[in-house]
């Protein structure tokens, strides 16, 4: 059996996903292309702006799709029935050492720095 991934993401990306020792088939799609999703078993997406208002429920979805899995922390750029599948995961923590990081620097950062005024 061949795990096949559709996905949104950059080609880069999906290169290192091809690399996993599952060697799954990764399908490359862009917005809309919801006959192509339904087809495979997974489907990694990316926030899209443009769901807004949510697009269209697709006819007999989710197809033989089981998971979904959002390249993002939230879920509100999602339309709602996109999260009708048997499994959601998410890419909760993903960020979460640079964003330590960056609120460590807006702490620290500015008491650190002198400006010398002159008139």
């Amino acid at each position: 059996m061949c795990l096949i991934i559709a996905s949104q993401m950059t080609e880069a990306m999906n290169g290192r996903i091809r690399l996993l020792p599952s060697a799954p088939t990764v399908a490359a799609i862009s917005v809309g292309q919801w006959a192509t999703v339904m087809d495979a078993d997974m489907f990694v997406v990316a926030p899209v702006l443009s769901w807004h208002p949510s697009p269209p429920r697709p006819a007999g979805w989710p197809g033989r799709l089981r998971w979904i899995c959002f390249a993002s922390a939230g879920v509100d750029f999602y339309p709602r029935w996109l999260l009708e599948v048997p499994l959601l995961t998410c890419a909760r923590g993903v960020a979460s050492e640079e964003i330590a990081d960056y609120v460590m620097a807006a702490i620290y950062l500015p008491r650190c720095w002198t400006v010398k005024v002159t008139l």
